[in-house]
């Protein structure tokens, strides 16, 4: 699962930067993007499909799946939404609005405190299913929220409107995307395991992506 999920991941990027090399997004691209959307839905039915047929049924997990209250889990998801919208609302508005206070451009910040904060929920996720030993999910978890991140927000965002892509976007974030994705998978399909140095590389190299952001603001 991780293997193919990597190999959709890796092929999202590279056909966002070959749509992205006229230096915007529209809606002919947008549905390339919506392409491999279909690509990754396709790929996630016939792993469950295959994850279903190696599994054997548990009586336990079928008693409790009935006692369900199919209306309480349907309000808290409703309500898990409205939050979830209205958080965002908040998220972004409130990050400008600190931006111009201290005078840091939004472009920093829409990058750091903002996708801090969209990814707070991928993060809190893995760490839980790490806690109960269920690694799986979390690798998975965090390549399908990249991947979706590609050819579903950014490929609706463009039928609404087109997105440019800026040069800082071409020159700086897209090289450092590359550079971390590889760190990850690499090591981890050869290995199939991923390892500690594996995250601290990948810390350091955020790092240094914020240093050299923060560089080609200031100038």
């Amino acid at each position: 699962m991780f293997n193919s999920k990597a190999i959709l991941l890796m092929m999202s990027i590279i056909i966002l930067i070959i749509l992205g090399l006229d230096k915007v997004i529209d809606r002919k691209d947008a549905m390339a993007l919506m392409g491999m959307l279909i690509i990754y839905m396709v790929n996630n039915y016939k792993s469950i499909a295959k994850t279903k047929m190696k599994s054997v049924p548990n009586t336990n997990i079928i008693n409790e799946r009935k006692s369900f209250d199919i209306l309480k889990i349907s309000s808290l998801f409703i309500i898990g939404i409205i939050m979830m919208i209205i958080g965002s609302r908040l998220l972004v508005d409130n990050g400008i609005k600190i931006a111009e206070f201290i005078g840091v451009p939004q472009g920093i910040i829409s990058l750091t405190v903002i996708a801090l904060g969209t990814s707070l929920p991928e993060l809190v996720s893995c760490l839980t299913a790490i806690k109960k030993k269920h690694n799986a999910i979390s690798v998975g978890n965090i390549l399908g929220a990249n991947i979706l991140n590609i050819v579903s927000v950014i490929s609706i965002s463009s039928f609404i409107n087109d997105t440019p892509i800026l040069k800082q976007t071409s020159m700086v974030d897209f090289p450092f995307m590359i550079i971390l994705v590889l760190i990850l998978i690499i090591p981890t399909i050869i290995k199939e395991k991923i390892y500690r140095f594996q995250g601290l590389l990948m810390i350091f190299t955020y790092l240094l992506y914020l240093f050299v952001l923060y560089l080609t603001y200031i100038k």
